[in-house]
């Protein structure tokens, strides 16, 4: 909340950087439906329909007149809740999937 950034730079930088979020787990999505992985696609699949449909109604755009007020605060602090929840278990689950993929190699030698 104490940050050093005036409004406007704060909102042009988020503004930036969100489509290419979008991106790059969309790319992910697609990774794992040409691979297959129907399990970590299915898990992925909701969290990209959320991120899609506040791209696309642009949700997720940052007004610099806005940046202050508590409403603005509370819904991105929501919102980067839900992300770093889902990102969390993600980790844990591709760690594991790893883990066991390893384990399955490891053990055919």
């Amino acid at each position: 909340e104490d940050d050093h950034l005036n409004p406007t730079d704060f909102s042009n930088e988020v503004n930036k950087i969100y489509p290419v979020e979008v991106g790059l787990h969309a790319a992910l999505v697609i990774w794992l439906f040409v691979h297959w992985e129907i399990t970590l696609l299915l898990m992925n699949v909701p969290y990209l329909a959320f991120t899609i449909m506040m791209f696309l109604d642009k949700s997720y755009h940052v007004d610099a007149a806005t940046v202050y007020t508590k409403d603005f605060k509370k819904g991105a602090k929501q919102k980067v809740l839900i992300s770093l929840i889902f990102f969390g278990i993600m980790f844990c689950v591709y760690l594991a999937s790893m883990v066991s993929t390893l384990i399955a190699v490891g053990s055919k030698k």
